[in-house]
């Protein structure tokens, strides 16, 4: 009895101790289509980073600018109304010698108006 409560514990515990608890920032963002638009991401360290996981579909200019802090750049193709979406993944935890992980999530919703 005790050996099965044992293993039921530890099954539990492997099980809940995922790494699926990703903290997810939704920033919803009107701009009209002749405007540009920075989101900063902040500072990182050499090993640690950021990439576009979901590119926009609508846009002239969608990229990562990268000086004193990581700066997203959004600026929709000409011409376009409507909703467009990027996701940005933020990873963190490496030590140089193993791969980091993704600690953040953050997605940018647009309304582009004319």
């Amino acid at each position: 009895m005790k050996k099965t409560l044992l293993i039921l514990i530890l099954t539990f515990s492997l099980f809940s101790c995922s790494n699926d608890d990703v903290n997810v920032t939704t920033e919803n963002v009107t701009i009209s289509n002749s405007e540009t638009y920075q989101y900063n991401l902040g500072g990182f360290g050499d090993e640690e980073g950021v990439k576009i996981s979901k590119q926009a579909e609508h846009y002239e200019i969608s990229e990562l600018n990268r000086s004193e802090t990581i700066v997203y750049i959004y600026k929709p193709e000409e011409g376009f109304s409507g909703s467009d979406l990027v996701k940005i993944e933020i990873i963190t935890g490496s030590d140089g010698s193993s791969p980091g992980s993704v600690s953040k999530v953050v997605e940018i919703n647009f309304n582009v108006t004319e």
